[in-house]
């Protein structure tokens, strides 16, 4: 039996206008690999966008989301990989 993916029920801001993009496009998601491709998304999208609000709002989305996925904080991974470069 396969098992079924049920995505994280996350609530997104109101304001900025930004979040109702992006809940959109969260609400599309419908496989874990449509999750991943989604949280891969936003992280890219913060890391290009010239507008800090959009930057904000995705990386927001991002980390949080890969929180909960990994049960680790995305700032603590950060450090993780800093580490293994010593």
């Amino acid at each position: 039996m396969l098992k079924t993916f049920i995505k994280p029920d996350i609530k997104f801001p109101m304001f900025p206008f930004i979040y109702a993009y992006i809940e959109g496009a969260y609400n599309k998601v419908e496989t874990y690999q449509d999750f991943t491709t989604f949280i891969h998304g936003c992280m890219n999208e913060s890391e290009t966008t010239e507008n800090d609000v959009k930057k904000l709002a995705y990386s927001t989305i991002a980390n949080a989301l890969y929180s909960i996925e990994t049960k680790i904080a995305f700032e603590s991974k950060e450090l993780e990989l800093l580490i293994e470069k010593l």
